[in-house]
């Protein structure tokens, strides 16, 4: 079960990494809004699958403080998720957000009780 947990939480973050790297690239370049604003928001999708990544880095290395960042990120993005507006992307976030947070937490114990065992 400990290993069938961390294997769907690599593959949630690879899921969200796709995801967010696909919206980065589809709000950069086929949505043209000359607002500064606008412009602020691309630069923070583009910043999204790059926080998953690392937050997969930590999970794989079982590095305890980027782990711990990782679920306050994703504790977070699930909330702005809710707070956005209702899209099928938004709907989307929310689930992936939700699936990966839960999923963290459930190996929380695994990580930090030093007999975290991933079978290859």
């Amino acid at each position: 079960m400990k290993n069938t947990l961390f294997v769907l939480c690599k593959v949630l973050l690879i899921i969200s990494i796709v995801f967010w790297s696909i919206m980065a690239v589809y709000h950069s370049f086929f949505k043209f809004t000359p607002n500064e604003s606008y412009l602020i928001i691309k630069i923070l999708l583009f910043f999204e699958p790059l926080l998953f990544a690392i937050a997969l880095f930590g999970l794989i290395k079982k590095i305890k403080f980027i782990y711990i960042l990782s679920v306050i990120f994703v504790f977070f993005n699930a909330m702005l998720s809710i707070t956005d507006e209702v899209g099928l992307y938004d709907i989307l976030s929310l689930v992936f957000n939700i699936l990966l947070f839960v999923n963290l937490l459930l190996v929380w114990k695994q990580i930090f009780k030093n007999n975290f065992v991933v079978e290859k």
